[in-house]
């Protein structure tokens, strides 16, 4: 298969578009085609030392010479024009020298001829080709004057079949030149429209990569504002002594990092209107983790079949598992107690999704049922059209979501 690829395989042509891709190969088809012809020919007409041998051998050399060409250039008008010429001169040669051999051989040459001029070279060329091998053929089968006496071929079959191949030719090249003159105009038309189309591409894509650009200054102004409310909130936090005072202020600011942390994988990630989850969820664990504990001695555990997730549904669940992760380390790994804390987030039907919270640890303190941070959890749930279900025992606390990506 390689082999044959290698050889008969037409090569890569220089056209870009379609139609100029088909011409190619056409063209090379043909003419390595006439190649094994002429090949085959020449052998034959040389073992029986046939007249035509010259025509047969000029005709393997132009074939081997065009397909050479087409190969090199990688275009189709040179061999054209020379396939055109060279092609007419063997027939004239054919016609008017050798005359053992049957009309009918140099008729349907000619009209290969012919036909070929038209296709590769167009109409003006394809008629003067078509003009002058019919003038041949004309001149060397139909009657004509010598001497001033009329002078008529004898078999007139021949006659009959030279005016039949004439109307013919005609025909068949002016149904030629139809298709080809509506091809080519189909061709420009097309590569019109592909240059038009290709500009506002360009147009759109330069649109694109402005407003990318600007979402991520929005995205990046909107984290360091984010960054400088928290830091006055902790410069305020240091001008009060009261200790439930400075863990308020603390919460507020980690709520504000679970949002500005958002906005920071937006304009670092290469989508800016969703966001990877796993990895933004394993960030704000650290970063909660790094508030509360220097050295945190809890296994932070996630899995999620649900990898990237819109901004709308983020931002509200960003602050859910805020408020958890939080909830968990004041009240049940006081003191950085060792611990476990697991997420799964499994694919639900349709557009829902369930989240599995876990902590193993051992809750010191009673939650109130009307804390702020529950009340917060449950108002973060209803925005994603969620239910919530709180499981304690002696393993740890469990919390249940069933919860609606929004997005």
């Amino acid at each position: 298969m390689k082999l044959y690829n290698m050889i008969f395989k037409a090569p890569k042509s220089k056209y870009k578009y379609l139609f100029g891709q088909s011409m190619f190969e056409t063209i090379w088809n043909i003419f390595l085609f006439l190649t094994i012809f002429f090949l085959v020919m020449s052998i034959k007409h040389f073992l029986v030392g046939n007249p035509n041998l010259l025509t047969f051998i000029g005709a393997l050399l132009m074939s081997l010479i065009s397909l050479t060409i087409l190969k090199k250039t990688g275009q189709y008008k040179l061999p054209g024009v020379f396939g055109s010429i060279l092609g007419s001169v063997f027939c004239l040669f054919s016609i008017l020298f050798v005359s053992d051999h049957s009309a009918i051989s140099d008729i349907l040459w000619v009209v290969l001829v012919s036909l070929f001029a038209f296709y590769t070279l167009g109409s003006i060329a394809g008629g003067v080709i078509l003009i002058i091998n019919i003038s041949a053929i004309v001149w060397r089968y139909i009657p004509f004057i010598e001497n001033q006496e009329l002078v008529y071929v004898e078999d007139v079959s021949q006659v009959n079949a030279v005016l039949n191949v004439v109307v013919v030719s005609v025909s068949i090249s002016y149904l030629i030149h139809r298709i080809t003159q509506a091809s080519v105009i189909a061709n420009r038309d097309f590569e019109k429209a592909n240059i038009k189309l290709h500009n506002q591409n360009e147009i759109v894509i330069a649109q694109s990569n402005e407003k990318t650009v600007l979402l991520q200054e929005i995205h990046h102004r909107v984290k360091n504002n984010l960054q400088v409310i928290s830091s006055l909130i902790k410069l305020q936090s240091r001008e009060t002594e009261d200790t439930n005072s400075k863990k308020l202020f603390e919460t507020s600011i980690n709520r504000i990092q679970a949002m500005a942390l958002i906005h920071e994988k937006m304009y670092q990630g290469g989508n800016l209107s969703k966001i990877n989850l796993e990895e933004y969820l394993n960030g704000l664990a650290r970063d909660i983790f790094r508030s509360y504990f220097d050295e945190t001695k809890i296994n932070f555990i996630i899995k999620s079949e649900l990898e990237i997730i819109g901004n709308r549904t983020i931002v509200p669940l960003a602050l859910i598992f805020n408020e958890l992760i939080t909830n968990s380390l004041k009240h049940a790994f006081i003191d950085g107690d060792e611990g476990c804390i697991s997420i799964e987030i499994k694919l639900d039907k349709e557009d829902c999704f369930t989240l599995d919270y876990f902590d193993s640890g051992k809750w010191k303190a009673k939650v109130k049922p009307t804390s702020f941070g529950l009340e917060l959890i449950e108002t973060f749930t209803d925005q994603l059209d969620g239910t919530l279900k709180r499981i304690s025992d002696d393993k740890g606390t469990l919390f249940q979501f069933k919860l609606k990506n929004i997005d």
